[in-house]
């Protein structure tokens, strides 16, 4: 039988990742920015009913970046990410119970490194929302580097999710993992896409005209 704290650690996950998938429906950054850290809380509590502080610190903190960078000016954005990617250490260092906990640090660090590597870090840096970061990568060219990136970290979180059992985390990772994976067979190796794809891919396109 599940324990009550494992059923709630569930529940709580399934709450935040259904916020992340609705987040893809924010048409503004105030409204993503509060879908994605309502979604940020619930992981946080998501992590401490399954008694793993250092990824619950890790979404805290995560949450936090991005309440701080869609206040800040570009010229910041990079530099709150590597004081980020620095306190995830300093978070792993004090937290830090089992190696294998250490997997949502090095992800995290990761997807920041790949950030700072981008062209397009302004307008990828709210993308941490599960379906708005999937969208990204499906729909965007220029974002080869950030694939790359959620490639490794997403992969690291959902062994991270199977270590600890919960289900929800390995679902919410799969997600945006997939859809970089696609990306970049798509984009970057020459793959043709299923028809199916290609419709959602020419939707995707049509929207970001209209939006400019």
């Amino acid at each position: 039988m599940f324990s009550f704290s494992y059923i709630l650690a569930q529940l709580c996950g399934s709450v935040a990742f259904g916020f992340q998938t609705y987040s893809g429906q924010a048409k503004d950054q105030r409204r993503l920015t509060l879908f994605l850290g309502i979604s940020n809380l619930f992981w946080v509590a998501h992590y401490v009913a399954l008694d793993v502080p250092l990824a619950a610190i890790i979404a805290l903190l995560i949450g936090i970046q991005l309440l701080v960078s869609s206040f800040a000016a570009p010229k910041y954005k990079r530099p709150i990410i590597i004081v980020f990617i620095v306190l995830y250490w300093v978070a792993a260092y004090f937290s830090l119970r089992d190696p294998f906990h250490i997997l949502p640090a090095i992800g995290s660090s990761l997807f920041s490194f790949s950030l700072l590597a981008s062209r397009s870090i302004p307008q990828l840096l709210p993308a941490v929302g599960t379906s708005f970061l999937s969208f990204t990568l499906l729909s965007n060219d220029k974002v080869k580097v950030v694939r790359l990136g959620v490639i490794v970290s997403f992969s690291l979180w959902m062994v991270h999710g199977f270590f600890t059992g919960s289900i929800v985390e390995v679902i919410a990772n799969g997600v945006p993992l997939g859809a970089a994976l696609f990306g970049l067979l798509y984009f970057d190796m020459g793959l043709q896409p299923p028809g199916r794809m290609q419709k959602v891919r020419r939707f995707f396109r049509f929207n970001e005209r209209k939006d400019e």
